[in-house]
């Protein structure tokens, strides 16, 4: 198989994979599968099977169960601590080339990857001759950026012993890329494969594209160009490229709702079929004889301005009428599998229930729902956390990075007691102020982006009787990039605060 051989992981998820981009893709994909999805019933006939395949109904219960978990994670921003130097490099505004900023990079990623749980990202820099430390990429404006390759691009790949630590030593990556060669005008998808090693203290990209041979049938991939990867001057001895959420292809956590979901179409296909055909009126005549006299069939009219009169005195006529408890079954089947999907993946498909939970109960309960969701989100975090830390090592930026999506999924409102409690607690000292922030931040009393310095500079001006103008003034320049020792200048340079006069008045007043 060479340059395309997969690897066993891959074989055994894909199909999982492709049954649920097939769900969230829609009615159109589930139905252009016929069989696939909708078994025919024996002995029906195309058009048949056509008209059963066209009453089922598919209700997009994955798709929209996907959108709601993905808009738990992204309810609030990714909360990014890094060095000054690495957030005014804007790095973050356009972290692909292509214009993309950090934000919606991670939530288009991830919505991906909650699909197939699994994905990678590349951490690469644009080709350049001639350049080897960072001074002159920066003057070029030549800076990393991030790839991000779905879970069917991976089709390969592998771990070794490097620096005694086992590491990814090769991927495989199958892209497909835009060929205008014919002419400016038109495009034509060319598939190559890259594939990504680093053996020994060396790291390259190697592009495989198919190769135009007459004395063989099969398609044959050659070795068209290598780019070897040098950072400052240096050769590399670790892969950038990062699998999420894990090292390796795990069971998708949509696979078992995706599946109910495929069954809840076909027992749609079964109830709408049924009702279909006990519904509609069926005529049944007995005793008659249909010839006409010169041998034809006779036809029978059926309408308000047309009588059946037959000549036979035993004819009997009359409607089929369905009894039975058939389409009960299916019924009940239908509203069953609506509740395995309910337990199976979401809470905004259950049903209200009857009885109110109280607050506590109410958290528990979303505790447990969230616990999946919340680890998938710690996940990504962890891995992005390692993709910025790689991009800064090689803009020559010191100083950790860290990021953190959203855990938190419990939109009740704060307690107002607890909120008055902390208040008291920490006008009375026994509360650090640094906890008094978390409280707030988890809370959602601040905005998802704030830091605890920007908390703590901000109260600082109120304290020294900055006017409400001066403190919005400086709020904005942090929000544009600021670095807090400039604004920790402009407070220092702030008048000092006044105590108010007291007239002779108001102390005979006292």
């Amino acid at each position: 198989m060479g340059i395309t051989s997969l690897h066993a992981l891959y074989a055994k998820r894909a199909h999982q994979w492709t049954v649920i981009r097939d769900c969230i893709e829609g009615e159109d994909a589930i139905k252009n599968k016929g069989e696939t999805y909708l078994p025919r019933m024996g002995g029906s006939t195309d058009m048949q099977y056509a008209a059963y395949k066209k009453r089922a109904r598919w209700n997009n219960y994955t798709a929209r169960n996907l959108s709601g978990l993905h808009g738990l994670i992204f309810r609030r921003s990714p909360t990014i601590n890094a060095p000054e130097e690495f957030i005014k490099s804007k790095v973050l505004d356009n972290i692909d080339r292509k214009g993309t900023n950090l934000y919606q990079f991670l939530s288009d990623s991830v919505y991906d990857v909650m699909q197939t749980s699994f994905g990678g990202i590349l951490i690469d820099l644009p080709v350049a001759e001639g350049i080897t430390t960072v001074a002159e990429a920066e003057k070029a404006g030549i800076r990393p950026y991030l790839r991000y390759y779905p879970a069917e691009s991976i089709i390969n790949w592998g771990y070794s012993i490097i620096n005694g630590v086992e590491q990814l030593s090769f991927v495989v990556l199958k892209e497909t890329v835009e060929d205008y060669s014919t002419d400016e005008f038109t495009c034509t998808l060319q598939e190559q494969y890259r594939v990504l090693d680093a053996r020994g203290d060396h790291y390259r990209q190697r592009i495989f594209r198919k190769i135009d041979s007459e004395d063989s049938k099969e398609v044959i991939y050659g070795e068209t160009d290598v780019i070897d990867v040098v950072v400052n001057g240096s050769n590399l001895t670790e892969l950038p490229f990062v699998l999420i959420p894990s090292d390796t292809p795990e069971k998708p956590m949509f696979y078992d709702l995706a599946m109910c979901n495929i069954g809840h179409y076909q027992k749609t296909a079964d109830y709408e079929n049924g009702v279909h055909l006990t519904t509609i009126p069926t005529l049944w005549v007995t005793g008659h004889n249909d010839q006409s006299p010169d041998g034809e069939k006779e036809i029978i009219h059926l309408g308000w301005d047309a009588a059946l009169i037959f000549p036979e005195p035993e004819a009997k006529v009359g409607n089929l009428s369905f009894s039975g408890v058939g389409l009960v079954h299916s019924e009940t089947a239908i509203t069953q599998s609506l509740a395995d999907m309910a337990i199976l993946g979401s809470r905004l498909l259950a049903s209200e229930k009857g009885v109110s939970e109280s607050s506590d109960s109410a958290r528990i309960h979303r505790a447990g729902e969230n616990a999946t969701l919340a680890t998938f989100a710690k996940n990504i975090s962890e891995r992005v956390t390692k993709i910025l830390n790689i991009m800064a090592k090689w803009m020559g930026i010191e100083g950790k990075i860290e990021v953190q999506l959203c855990t938190d999924y419990d939109t009740l409102s704060f307690d107002p007691n607890a909120l008055n409690a902390i208040a008291n607690l920490a006008e009375a000292g026994k509360l650090p102020l640094p906890y008094v922030f978390d409280i707030l931040l988890n809370g959602e009393y601040t905005p998802s982006g704030a830091t605890f310095e920007e908390y703590a500079v901000l109260l600082e001006m109120e304290q020294q009787g900055a006017s409400p103008l001066d403190i919005i003034n400086q709020y904005r320049l942090l929000q544009q990039g600021s670095g807090i020792k400039q604004i920790k200048n402009n407070i220092a340079n702030l008048p000092p605060k006044e105590d108010p006069e007291i007239t002779d008045e108001e102390t005979e007043e006292v």
